[in-house]
């Protein structure tokens, strides 16, 4: 993953969002989609990231607890 394949991957999901509506998305730490980076986001999506204490919040913590 980069941040330039996020980039194209944000704007697939812009495409498939109704008119008028915004999609937000919940994110966790990874780098590729830090504030800092060149990260193109559309103007009908928001990102939401979770605290990196909140490990229950990211569902694929659950699934490491698991294995």
């Amino acid at each position: 993953m980069s941040t330039g394949m996020m980039s194209l991957h944000l704007q697939e999901i812009s495409a498939q969002v109704e008119p008028e509506a915004v999609a937000v998305l919940i994110r966790d730490g990874a780098s590729w989609y830090q504030p800092s980076t060149m990260l193109a986001v559309p103007g009908n999506i928001r990102l939401l990231t979770i605290s990196p204490y909140s490990l229950q919040l990211n569902t694929i913590e659950n699934v490491w607890n698991y294995l």
